[in-house]
C-alpha cells in the first residue's frame, strides 16, 4: 500500500512511503521510507493495535543504531526539550503511561540501591504488577522490562527516545504473542516519592 511519510522533525518535509502489513496473532506492519535520515531507504517493522485506539509501535535502525518508534492518530507534538548527555539507567526512573495493544496501564519505576530498576504496573482495571528492569550494557537506551505474576512473565522489549527520553517504543511479548506497545513519560523520577 502506498502512504506518505510526514516528518517534523531534523529530516523536515513530506516522503514517499509503503505500507504491508503480516497477518497472524498480532498484526505485523512494514513502513519503507524513500529518501529519509540520510538513508535510501528507512524501514520501520512493529505492530499495530488490534484493540482501542488506532496506534503503531515497534523499532527501526539508522546505520546499525537501533531506535524504537511508534505513531497514533494524533495532531503533530512536541515531545519535550533535548536533553544533554548519553542515556543511563537512572534516566528509567519516572512514571510512564503504559499503551500495549489499545490497552492502557501506568508504569512506575525507581532505581534503588545497587542500581537494580524496580517498580510497579497498575492496570486500568485496578491490578497492580512488581516489576524489573534491565537495561542493555551495549546499547543504554534498550532495557527489558519483566512484569512479574502472571505466568508466563510478560517481558517488554523497549527503546528510550535517547534525545528526551520521554518515550520508550517497542512490544510486549506474552506467551508466544507478540503486541506492539508504547510509553510516554507522565513524571521524571524527582516528581513523585517512592
Amino acid at each position: 500500500m502506498r502512504a506518505r511519510f510526514v516528518s517534523y522533525d531534523r529530516t523536515e518535509g513530506e516522503f514517499p512511503a509503503t505500507v504491508s502489513f503480516r497477518p497472524g496473532p498480532a498484526l505485523g506492519v512494514r513502513i519503507t521510507v524513500a529518501d529519509f535520515n540520510e538513508l535510501d531507504e528507512q524501514l520501520f517493522t512493529g505492530y499495530a493495535f488490534g484493540r482501542g485506539g488506532i496506534g503503531l509501535a515497534g523499532k527501526s535502525d539508522w546505520k546499525g543504531q537501533p531506535f524504537g518508534f511508534f505513531a497514533r492518530r494524533h495532531p503533530p507534538y512536541t515531545l519535550g526539550p533535548l536533553l544533554p548527555g548519553p542515556v543511563r539507567p537512572a534516566d528509567f526512573a519516572g512514571r510512564f503511561n503504559l499503551y500495549c495493544d489499545g490497552a492502557h496501564g501506568t508504569l512506575t519505576l525507581t532505581k534503588v540501591p545497587g542500581g537494580t530498576i524496580r517498580g510497579v504496573l497498575r492496570e486500568d482495571g485496578g491490578a497492580e504488577l512488581p516489576v524489573t528492569v534491565r537495561v542493555d550494557q551495549q546499547t543504554p537506551y534498550q532495557a527489558l522490562i519483566t512484569i512479574h505474576g502472571p505466568e508466563p512473565e510478560p517481558t517488554l522489549s523497549v527503546w528510550m527516545f535517547s534525545r528526551q527520553r520521554c518515550a520508550l517504543t517497542g512490544w510486549l511479548d506474552w506467551d508466544g504473542v507478540r503486541l506492539g506497545c508504547y510509553l510516554t513519560r507522565c513524571a521524571w523520577r524527582q516528581e513523585f516519592s517512592r
